[in-house]
């Protein structure tokens, strides 16, 4: 909470450096203000400090914890076929040991995708290299995407190749939450 009235308060803006800017840098923008200094001291959430500080309030959480518990299990992270990066979401060392959910976004219609097949395989040489367990590939390309749609439709898979293998996943899910 100190962080962000140190870094966040608009009592602490620079009005005279935010006014030099605007007219620099403003363009266009700045034409139709008569008075730049009011009017930039007007606007919601930059001139008036809101009334509470943190966002988090309504939350009601009470530790790191049970914020990780809100987040972690209901964000997605679009990640394209060869980004390294994607191991960081299955690290041991995140807060709290959270895996967080990457979801395989293939670049199959992107400029240098010379062939669609390549796209998976290219995926796969993460797992090759030791960036990637077999275990996250798994989770990136099947468990995550199928947990994402089914998160908001639980037939999503309904007459499709991969309807069985999604309910298994399901199954195996409340097993290993202790719904079973």
């Amino acid at each position: 909470m100190e962080a962000l009235r140190e870094n966040l308060d608009p009592q602490l803006v620079d009005w005279d450096q935010f006014e030099r800017l605007m007219k620099e840098y403003g363009g266009s923008l700045l034409e139709t203000v008569d008075d730049l200094r009011a009017s930039l001291r007007d606007i919601p959430a930059v001139g008036v400090p809101p009334s509470e500080l943190d966002e988090f309030r309504h939350l009601q959480v009470t530790s790191k914890a049970e914020l990780r518990d809100l987040f972690v299990p209901r964000f997605f992270f679009g990640c394209e076929a060869d980004d390294r990066t994607l191991s960081f979401a299955f690290s041991s060392s995140n807060a709290f040991g959270a895996r967080l959910q990457p979801v395989f976004s293939s670049d199959i219609a992107h400029w240098d995708v010379e062939d669609m097949a390549g796209v998976v395989a290219e995926a796969w040489r993460l797992v090759d290299k030791g960036v990637l367990q077999p275990e996250d590939f798994r989770d990136f390309t099947f468990a995550n995407p199928a947990k994402l749609f089914t998160g908001t439709n639980p037939d999503f898979f309904e007459g499709t190749a991969v309807v069985d293998a999604v309910r298994r996943l399901d199954a195996s899910t409340a097993v290993q939450a202790g719904h079973a």
